[in-house]
């Protein structure tokens, strides 16, 4: 199973939420969902460089090349004791 490509959208409510929707080459896909940050659903777009190809299973991994990209773009300053226990060591 391969990622093949990511999609956003904004729901406006009490607050804005960014809905993530990550497609497979199987068919499958899964949801996620975030906290509306300006910005934020053009920077997850931007995932779509370099995450389809991916095994969407591999979380650890898919952590890893996430924190680079943001990283090396400036746009996220991750500092080991912010870093989301999800995303590994």
């Amino acid at each position: 199973m391969r990622i093949t490509r990511i999609e956003t959208a904004v729901i406006e409510a009490n607050y804005d939420w960014t809905i993530i929707k990550v497609h497979t080459d199987t068919g499958l896909f899964g949801y996620g969902e975030a906290f509306f940050a300006p910005g934020l659903p053009a920077t997850v777009r931007e995932f779509n460089q370099f995450l389809p190809g991916e095994d969407p299973r591999d979380v650890d991994r898919l952590c890893r090349l996430m924190r680079t990209a943001l990283g090396a773009t400036g746009t996220a300053g991750w500092a080991p004791r912010s870093r989301p226990r999800s995303c590994g060591p």
